[in-house]
């Protein structure tokens, strides 16, 4: 008689895979007709890929799903209920897609102020997920390039670089600025064009200004809503009480980043406090290395904690639980608090695991007793230093 058998082959342990890109998962099999594909995102709970696959086909084309984790397996089993079966031997990971770059023109001062043109600007904003390579692109007027940006400038992604007239124009202080290549921008008081072109030559974005949108000193024509490529051309004064705001938003604020920032690190709390037994009460913020106390006091009570995240990096959670009851932890985002996306639920003390985080996001985390366990815990999440403020 044939031993039935199965070995998972692909994906078995350090691949990265892309959301929504196709991928085969591979075995090898004897003895069985048809197999059950599966996979897990955070080691423990598992999904469906494919119900009952033939055995013999050895592949399944996947759709990788949408998920930022480093946890990932497949497990191939058979389909009738056997108990034989195969999981990858090693994790691996799913990355977000990442939209590319996305450059446009956000805000153009014509009518610099007093008379030193030094002070004319042009500011790009990238609104896209990638970082895009400026080398070699220009901008130009109605009527001569003014600028080639040189070899090596990158625009990151959520960031703005502004391009003055001239070196003595660029506010202290203001490090995402260069000086036009030619020493001028030669922009038209009574209307003009600003053109910008990529490496290739190929327009990229354009806009030729009216004389209304130029004819104040020291007042910028600007995107509304601001950092909207597809936004209207308006003058400044009509979004904030600034003039202009070359390199930030119209209200002056940072780009780059988009999401609020975390709260100070002396915020960062080192107890939990009832009432956070739902996602809208929880505690927080949680500090890096910052352990936390907390006690689980009746069968139904469950704490929540806010975990603000500044750049991508891995989350380490560890539940230490004071006694020999059984708690355990969920993490979810803040945005869909009732997806779980990572979990300590194990009978370890400390329950611990790790979660590869994406960057300007809120977690939570949810901590309970299993069956109605009560117990006193102390809560520690690390994280690198970019990461998670202490």
């Amino acid at each position: 008689d044939v031993v039935a058998s199965v070995t998972v082959t692909s994906p078995n342990g350090g691949e990265s895979w892309v959301s929504g890109s196709s991928h085969a998962i591979t075995w090898t099999a004897s003895g069985l007709s048809n197999v059950k594909v599966e996979y897990t995102l955070n080691g423990s709970t598992w999904s469906v890929a494919a119900a009952s696959v033939s055995a013999s086909a050895g592949s399944y084309a996947w759709t990788v799903p949408s998920a930022n984790t480093s946890s990932a397996r497949v497990r191939v089993s058979d389909a009738a209920g056997s108990g034989v079966s195969d999981t990858s031997n090693g994790t691996f990971t799913i990355t977000p897609v990442v939209s590319p770059a996305a450059v446009f023109l956000n805000e153009i001062l014509a009518n610099e102020p007093g008379s030193d043109t030094a002070g004319e600007f042009v500011e790009l904003v990238n609104s896209g997920g990638g970082a895009a390579d400026l080398s070699g692109w220009t901008i130009s007027d109605s009527t001569n390039v003014r600028h080639t940006f040189a070899a090596g400038t990158s625009l990151g992604a959520g960031q703005a670089l502004v391009v003055f007239g001239g070196a003595t124009g660029i506010p202290g202080g203001l490090t995402n600025a260069v000086a036009a290549s030619t020493g001028t921008l030669g922009l038209g008081n009574g209307g003009d064009s600003v053109i910008l072109k990529n490496a290739s030559g190929t327009q990229v974005d354009a806009q030729t200004y009216p004389s209304s949108l130029s004819s104040t000193d020291g007042v910028s024509m600007n995107r509304s809503p601001d950092g909207s490529s597809s936004g209207a051309w308006v003058l400044h004064t009509t979004l904030s009480a600034l003039s202009a705001s070359p390199g930030k938003k119209v209200d002056g604020s940072s780009f780059g980043g988009g999401a609020p920032q975390p709260p100070a690190p002396s915020d960062s709390i080192s107890a939990e406090t009832e009432a956070n037994d739902t996602a809208t009460k929880a505690n927080g913020p949680i500090g890096n290395g910052k352990a936390v106390s907390g006690s689980v006091s009746t069968s139904t009570d469950q704490d929540w904690f806010s975990i603000p995240v500044n750049a991508a990096g891995t989350l380490s959670i560890s539940l230490s639980i004071g006694g020999t009851a059984d708690l355990d932890w969920y993490l979810s985002t803040e945005s869909a608090p009732g997806t779980v996306i990572a979990q300590g639920f194990t009978t370890a003390n400390p329950e611990t695991g790790s979660f590869a985080a994406a960057a300007n996001t809120t977690y939570l985390l949810k901590v309970n007793g299993y069956q109605g366990a009560v117990s006193s815990y102390t809560l520690t999440v690390t994280a690198p230093a970019a990461t998670l403020d202490p």
